[in-house]
């Protein structure tokens, strides 16, 4: 079961995205990390388009990228780890405030920054307009894996299908690299299921290449 848009934190894609979105609160925890009340962005943030290394797998850097006044550029991350060389209080308050994003931890903290960011959060967990966005983005986010993972069914069927006729040209003789590249490199079922039982007929490596030749020319 997925989170509701209420129950996520700033570790979570979606609320960090939307809540860096707005220029005061990604501002406001770039002078908290850096410790400089007097930064200040040019530029809106651009949150980074998310990396993936297949459509199932989920992305794990959550970056967004700012220019300031001294033309520096800033990338955002979000980790989930714990770093102990980050020792300013309002820093650790805000670490802190960043795992929980409740009412509780941003009351608790002296940080008027951390407070400021925590009002763009509650803005963003009322709006109606983010509770259609973020549901649209889990549903393509679902359909994503989805299509993923039918997508990898597919290509092991093909997969499995071209070493089938492998299999029976091996029994005929040397298969030449480039065909037996050619046979793998398909993904087309119908066309695999062909020179399947093309490789069942033939006699010899020669005549399926030959026969497999005269069909393409035609």
């Amino acid at each position: 079961m997925h989170k509701t848009l209420k129950e996520l934190t700033l570790l979570d894609r979606f609320l960090f995205d939307q809540t860096m979105d707005c220029p005061e609160a990604h501002e406001a925890a770039l002078q908290i990390i850096f410790g400089d009340p007097n930064l200040r962005l040019l530029t809106p943030a651009q949150t980074e388009k998310e990396l993936r290394t297949a459509p199932w797998l989920r992305s794990i850097r959550l970056d967004v990228y700012a220019l300031d006044q001294d033309l520096s550029v800033y990338s955002t991350e979000m980790q989930k780890e714990c770093r102990n060389d980050l020792v300013s209080r309002e820093l650790r308050d805000f670490l802190h405030y960043i795992e929980r994003t409740d009412d509780v931890s941003a009351e608790q903290t002296e940080s008027e920054r951390i407070r400021k960011i925590h009002s763009y959060v509650q803005k963003i967990r009322t709006s109606e307009e983010m509770g259609v966005k973020y549901m649209q983005a889990w549903e393509e986010k679902a359909l994503e894996r989805l299509a993923g993972k039918e997508e990898g069914k597919a290509e092991g069927k093909a997969e499995g299908k071209a070493e089938s006729v492998l299999e029976l040209l091996e029994e005929l003789g040397p298969v030449p690299e480039e065909l037996r590249k050619k046979i793998m490199d398909e993904r087309e079922m119908n066309t695999l299921k062909g020179w399947l039982k093309l490789a069942a007929k033939v006699s010899s490596v020669e005549d399926f290449c030959f026969l497999l030749d005269s069909k393409e020319k035609i």
